[in-house]
């Protein structure tokens, strides 16, 4: 097989049984349509870097704490608390080469959304090829490129103040550069609708074309998960009011530290995974979801969170960082109820009854 990536929107497929399994390969087509407004020039993709012989390929993952509570039930039937505990084990990450059953799961959506997110980061940072998505008795897998690295929650505990301030400038640099890909609808790729995470499961939204459909979108979220007509009536005044200009961008959504590779050498960022729950979505987004995370470990969410203060920094200057931020948080207010928590979710807030800082 070629060094060449294969983009699918649509997807189209060619079809393989083995031993009951069907790998649903991809086949050349054009992004195109998709492409955010900023990528239509871009150059072409960068050749992949040679990957290892499969004998090197991971068979396992890190482990790390059980994730409390509820199980939350994602769209391709796996629990996801095991989802974000073995990230990699969803996923076949092999070498262009090869071909193997994979292990645990995966969707056509996440590898849509993992092209995608390959082209917008193309010489910035590496993002897994797709080959295929592969259907087996046992469940959907994607067989992707291995990425060399090691999961960011690996080495984090044993670096000193300074080198986690270096990575964290790193990790500034590389969400900078996916931000600055501007798009003109909110969702995913050939008009799909996009598709949140939240701590009690998750939620499919339709497709938006305009900060206008984008704004009743989360307003219909709200009136679905709040009862009270006056505080529905509040809060979406309050969505119209915040957001009367939207810049769509590429989000991430699961900005874990088991989701991003490092040099455990250099402490460059070389590789982001787990593009599952990926969405062009309006650009607060992403720290919507660094507040609303119950997966994330609770120092990893004050480090993230600190890290998007300083990409709002970057993009709008000193001089308005205050009020977007303020802007920002105000709209955590409302995605609190179009999500589905209240008023007793204590992680969401950033201090508790007492004034203690919960995060960031």
């Amino acid at each position: 097989m070629s060094d060449i990536i294969f983009v699918l929107v649509p997807l189209y497929y060619s079809h393989i049984e083995v031993a009951n399994t069907q790998y649903k390969s991809f086949q050349a087509s054009t992004l195109q349509p998709d492409l955010p407004l900023a990528c239509l020039h871009h150059s072409p993709l960068t050749t992949p870097q040679p990957t290892p012989p499969l004998s090197q390929a991971p068979t396992g993952s890190p482990t790390s704490p059980q994730r409390h509570g509820k199980p939350r039930h994602t769209p391709d039937g796996l629990d996801s608390s095991r989802r974000s505990n073995h990230p990699r084990r969803r996923q076949a990450l092999l070498p262009h080469s090869h071909w193997a059953p994979p292990q645990g799961g995966g969707s056509e959506n996440e590898a849509r959304m993992t092209a995608l997110a390959r082209r917008v980061l193309s010489g910035v940072v590496t993002v897994p090829a797709v080959h295929a998505v592969v259907h087996t008795p046992n469940g959907d897998a994607i067989l992707m490129d291995y990425v060399q690295g090691v999961p960011l929650s690996t080495i984090w505990s044993g670096l000193s103040a300074l080198q986690r301030a270096t990575v964290k400038q790193k990790l500034c640099d590389v969400l900078c550069a996916m931000r600055r890909s501007s798009f003109g609808y909110a969702g995913r790729p050939g008009r799909r609708p996009y598709v949140l995470l939240f701590e009690f499961g998750v939620a499919v939204h339709d497709f938006c074309a305009d900060v206008q459909m984008w704004n009743e979108s989360r307003a219909r979220a709200v009136s679905k998960n709040v009862g009270d007509a006056r505080r529905v009536g509040s809060l979406r005044e309050k969505q119209f009011e915040l957001v009367t200009a939207a810049r769509f961008v590429l989000t991430h959504g699961d900005l874990s530290d088991r989701n991003i590779l490092v040099n455990p050498d250099t402490l460059d960022i070389i590789g982001v995974l787990d593009w599952e729950y990926a969405n062009v979505v309006s650009s607060y987004f992403e720290y919507i979801a660094a507040r609303f995370s119950g997966g994330h470990r609770p120092y990893w969410r004050a480090e993230l969170l600190e890290v998007l203060e300083k990409v709002l920094e970057r993009e709008c200057g000193e001089a308005r960082v205050e009020e977007e931020l303020a802007r920002w948080k105000a709209l955590v207010d409302v995605e609190r109820y179009a999500q589905g928590y209240d008023d007793d979710c204590a992680w969401t807030f950033e201090t508790d009854n007492l004034g203690t800082p919960i995060c960031g």
